[in-house]
């Protein structure tokens, strides 16, 4: 670099001495070098500087250079020694001081052409260590790779880039004389994979030589044929190396250049080192694809890894076993690719650590298996093989469970070879038969026959038996003898019998309670046939004391009166002499009664439960109580008697359920047939209660109608008298006349007169018209209060009295008195006998309104009202006028629709009565005065003149009082009229009373039959016209304001008119 041409021209005349490889490229400015420096670097093997630069930047520029990694010698043409200073100390290779001698110029031709020489012999170490490098990486490559084509491609491309070489092609030679191509890098990779290896080729020739050759040109070589359709841009230069010696030839590699002579011998070298790791690589895959197919044959699982973990190796088992293929894991790290393997981990590493082989068992989750592990280390890595021992470690387990188990086991069990010697026997056949182990085996059933005898007598029970069951009385080392069951099978394997196994079982409890309990079936048939509670008692404790041997035996009944346990025998019931003392409501014989289970009961020696036993069975007898029984002192209950106890406290509770439920079942035959008696007894007033109610339909008068029901009833089988009385009649004068007694002869009737009247019959009388309830006398034989009248109940056959009061709207219309035979006759008549005096009250009501109705003996009373409670009074003083109520209509919700009249504004009227009705409306007004309508809520007025038959006449209220004018059935006592309004109204008087008498057909009697005739609605219709001024001139109100009286249409209002008008005009005249 110079701006001084002069200078850069003489410098390459003074360099023209060196090859022509050599070119001088001029550039004037430090931007300039640096541009040519950032293209060009790796052509540039020497910079010069021709210092001072214009700028005086030559430091910075040489400091630069470095600073990119640009590793060539720089040399300084300085003006100055100090130029030149700076210079170096920047970093420079060299320096000559520049003056006039001609001299200076070949001497700093001199200096470049050394920097130069250093330049390429560092270069040129440089690419041996990075080809030694290179032939190390692939070496490695070729011991760890997991398949040889990976291999061969990644050597073609690293010997294309350490040789800068446009390709490189690795042939393999096959069996038929032609080469494959195995791999290629470069140009020669995208030319049907390399160049052909045709004869008479370098690589042809090489691959038969052995022998590696260099071509510096192919244009003027003529020892080998080159590709013909290279073209002018295809390999100038070129060299090829053998892979393989003569007897194991696998190949041969090949390398071209697009530069002539661009390959060394020392290039040459370094290919051959390159095939010779080639060729060790494919001897390896062959030896490992040999024994790969080894390994595929072995059942166990095979893996291989290098010094760093990395899977080499995968056999198909192991495959499986990891759930990946190869290609998955090979070349990946263990423990990364498979984190469940970590548990072999610890004994690998310890295998390598100490380069010996390994054996271990472990279990693997990720397949529930256990494996057997060999591990075998060298330097490069480890091989293991696994071996899945999970079978053969779960028949162990299983073989020592069974060994254990028969260990464990209660029953004795023995083996027999097939010569009848044992072979085997478990520690519970040592303790039943004494005999130890030692002197057992090998020894022959004869040694056991000396001491078991067969139940049938025979000796030679045990030695005999092949197989089956036989049952022994085995003598014991205690001397004393147990039932033993010997249940032997034949022992078969491979279908030949090699022996037999036996067991021998102690059923010396199950013979006992089998015996037992045959014993306690016979006690419980004889139980059976008890009948009472006492005899199945007696019969359990008798069964205890059988079956339990020496047992002592207590019953515990439970009081319910007393909620607790009581002994039996302690209130005499003939069980034995035993103590009295409280029942028991706590402790352990208590809560097995509560909690109804069987259990076994600790007892005080002196609890005095059970004298003398201190260990009870306490079994619960159902509701009944608990049977406690147990041996004398501390012996415990065994399992034997507690069942035993158990199955008799069942058969126990069942037998005195069962007499219970018969004696419910006597109690439940006697209750029904008493209640057929009732329903035979309530029939027969049924019956005659039909009667007696068509009877009272038929009876045209009250007096016919008492008649008829007392004739009725003195009918009935179970009353023997029966007389009747007008409930207003009794008093203490009161005498029944002949005529009112039914079934008594003349001089009963006669007597009749004096006990009416007297006690203790004259309070029945009265108590059934003041309660208006029937009374009864149960049994007049029995009963101090009628001690008089015995013989009269003796004569005339009665034994018990009821008084019947006919009731209708609770008031007593009349009584009858009822003698009857029986002292049952009036219980549980399931209120027949109310409900026939209610049916009779109604009827004589009804009787009474219609005689009153021909006779019209009728009293008229007027009366002055009490308080202010009626609403006509409230509406009178509020407008201080006289108010006068025209009539009324009773609605269906009880309240009425009054039709008032009054000489007070109407206004007042109106305002004063919403306070009072729930609705008010001025009809119409004329010289009489003002009519209104008002709708009043219920008034007890109105309900008692309708229960007391009266007629209204007039109702006229002032400011100052109220007077009713009324008319009432003479047989209604006026006293009792005025005392029903004195109830409602505190302060009512009677004013005056009138009784009227009048034979012909009354006003009321035509009342009454066109009220019959006039259906409600057409009832209504007319005396609503009527109340309110229609049928006046000018009429008070329309036929419009009578039909929103109510809530229908106009048309409708005077269709129901017509018709009322029209059946009084044809009773009238027709």
């Amino acid at each position: 670099m110079s701006d001084d041409g002069e200078f850069a021209a003489s410098l390459d005349s003074s360099l023209s001495s060196l090859d022509g490889a050599t070119t001088v490229r001029h550039v004037r400015t430090p931007a300039a070098a640096r541009a040519e420096l950032v293209s060009a670097s790796a052509a540039i093997s020497c910079i010069v500087l021709a210092a001072p630069t214009a700028a005086g930047d030559e430091g910075t520029f040489v400091r630069d250079i470095y600073a990119q990694g640009i590793d060539v010698p720089v040399v300084v043409a300085a003006a100055d020694q100090e130029t030149a200073t700076r210079a170096v100390e920047a970093g420079a290779t060299d320096y000559v001081v520049r003056d006039d001698d001609p001299e200076t110029m070949s001497w700093l031709a001199f200096r470049v052409e050394r920097a130069l020489g250093e330049c390429t012999l560092a270069r040129s170490h440089r690419d041996r260590i990075e080809q030694q490098r290179v032939v190390s990486e692939i070496g490695t490559r070729a011991l760890t790779a997991v398949d040889l084509d990976s291999t061969l491609d990644h050597a073609a491309s690293r010997v294309r880039d350490v040789l800068d070489a446009s390709s490189v092609t690795i042939f393999e030679g096959l069996d038929d004389g032609a080469f494959r191509v195995a791999a290629a890098a470069g140009w020669s990779a995208n030319r049907d994979h390399g160049l052909a290896a045709a004869g008479g080729t370098q690589a042809v020739e090489t691959y038969r030589s052995g022998r590696s050759t260099l071509v510096d040109d192919f244009d003027d070589d003529e020892r080998f044929e080159h590709a013909s359709d290279a073209g002018p841009s295809g390999p100038k230069s070129g060299m090829s190396a053998a892979i393989g010696g003569d007897d194991t030839r696998w190949g041969v590699i090949a390398v071209h250049g697009v530069a002539s002579g661009q390959f060394s011998d020392d290039d040459v070298l370094f290919l051959e080192n390159i095939a010779a790791v080639v060729g060790a690589a494919t001897e390896r895959h062959e030896l490992k694809s040999a024994l790969s197919e080894v390994l595929e044959r072995m059942d166990e699982a095979v893996m291989g890894f290098d010094a760093d973990w990395r899977v080499t190796y995968v056999n198909s088992t192991a495959e499986h076993g990891l759930g990946m293929s190869a290609e998955a894991v090979l070349g990946t790290r263990i423990w990364d690719s498979v984190p469940e393997s970590a548990v072999f981990r610890e004994e690998f590493e310890r295998a390598m650590e100490r380069q010996e082989p390994a054996t271990f068992e472990q279990y693997y989750d990720r397949l529930e298996t256990w494996y057997a592990v060999r591990a075998y280390p060298s330097e490069t890595g480890l091989s293991v093989y696994f071996t899945d021992i999970t079978e053969q470690l779960e028949h162990e387990v299983e073989a020592e469970q069974y060994g254990r188990m028969l260990a464990a086991v209660a029953d004795a069990v023995y083996a027999l070879d097939d010569e009848g010697r044992f072979a085997a026997v478990n520690p519970a056949f040592e303790r039943l038969t004494g005999l130890d182990r030692d002197r057992v085996i090998g020894s022959s059933t004869a040694l056991l026959t000396e001491n078991a005898s067969a139940t049938d007598g025979s000796d030679e029970a045990f030695a005999s038996t092949s197989q089956g069951i036989v049952e022994l009385d085995l003598r014991t080392p205690d001397e004393g003898v147990v039932r033993v069951e010997d249940h032997r099978t034949p022992l078969v394997v491979g279908g030949e019998e090699v022996g037999s196994v036996g067991v021998l079982r102690d059923v010396t409890k199950r013979h006992r309670y089998e015996r037992l309990l045959a014993t306690l079936h016979d006690r419980t048939r004889e139980m059976m046939g008890a009948t009472d509670r006492q005899a199945v008692l007696r019969a359990a404790v008798d069964a205890c004391d059988e079956v339990l041997g020496d047992a002592r035996t207590e019953l515990f009944v439970f009081d319910e009166a007393d909620t607790s346990l009581v002994r039996v025998g302690a209130a005499g019931t003939g069980l034995g002499d035993k103590p009295v003392g409280g029942g028991l409501d706590r402790g352990g014989v208590w809560d097995a009664f509560v909690s109804g289970e069987v259990r076994v009961v600790e007892l005080a020696p002196d609890g005095g439960v059970v004298d003398g036993v201190e260990r009870v069975i306490a079994a619960p007898l159902g509701r009944h109580g608990v049977l406690v029984t147990g041996h004398p002192g501390t012996v415990a209950p065994d399992e034997v008697d507690v069942e035993l106890v158990n199955l008799l406290s069942a058969t126990v509770e069942e037998l005195l359920d069962r007499i219970d439920a018969e004696a419910e079942l006597r109690e439940r035959d006697r209750r029904l047939e008493a209640q057929n008696e009732a329903l035979t007894r309530l029939d027969r007033i049924n019956a005659t209660i039909r009667n007696i109610n068509q009877s009272l339909i038929r009876a045209p008068t009250r007096g016919e109608a008492l008649s008829a029901v007392a004739k009725h009833l003195v009918d009935a089988d179970d009353y023997a008298i029966v007389w009747h009385a007008e409930a207003r009649d009794v008093d203490e004068t009161y005498r029944p006349t002949s005529d009112a007694v039914h079934g008594a002869d003349t001089a009963y009737a006669d007597r009749l007169g004096e006990v009416a009247s007297a006690e203790p019959l004259f309070p029945l009388l009265e108590a059934a018209v003041e309660t208006r309830e029937i009374q009864v006398v149960a049994d007049v034989l029995d009963d101090p209060a009628w001690a008089d009248h015995r013989g009269d109940a003796l004569s005339y056959g009665f034994r018990a009295i009821a008084v019947i009061p006919a009731v209708a709207d609770d008031r007593v219309e009349a009584l009858f008195v009822v003698h009857a035979t029986d002292p049952d006759a009036f219980a549980d008549d399931d209120g027949l006998l109310t409900d026939l005096g209610e049916t009779v009250g109604y009827a004589l009501a009804a009787t009474g309104r219609a005689d009153a109705m021909l006779t019209e003996r009728r009293t008229d009373v007027q009366v002055q009202l009490g308080g202010d409670r009626l609403s006509l009074s409230r509406l009178a003083r509020r407008v201080g006028r006289a108010v006068s109520l025209g009539g009324v209509i009773p609605n269906s919700d009880g309240s009425v629709i009054a039709f008032v009249t009054s000489d007070a504004e109407p206004e007042e009227v109106v305002a004063a009565g919403r306070d009072i009705a729930t609705r008010v409306r001025h009809v119409s007004t004329d010289d009489s005065g003002s009519l209104f309508e008002l709708r009043l809520p219920r008034e007890s007025l109105f309900e008692t003149l309708y229960a007391s038959e009266a007629t209204l006449r007039a109702l006229d209220a002032t400011p100052t009082q109220t007077t009713l004018t009324a008319e009432v059935p003479e047989r209604i006592r006026v006293r009792s009229f005025v005392d029903a309004l004195d109830s409602n109204y505190p302060g009512t008087s009677l004013l005056s009373r009138r009784t009227a008498d009048d034979g012909t057909e009354s006003p009321q009697t035509f009342a009454a039959e066109m009220r019959e005739a006039w259906t409600s609605r057409q009832y209504e219709s007319i005396r609503a016209a009527h109340l309110s001024g229609f049928y006046e001139w000018p009429r008070r109100s329309t036929a419009e304001t009578l039909a929103e009286t109510f809530d229908i249409s106009a048309p409708t209002y005077q269709y129901h008119l017509r018709a009322a008008e029209r059946k009084l005009v044809a009773h009238v005249f027709e």
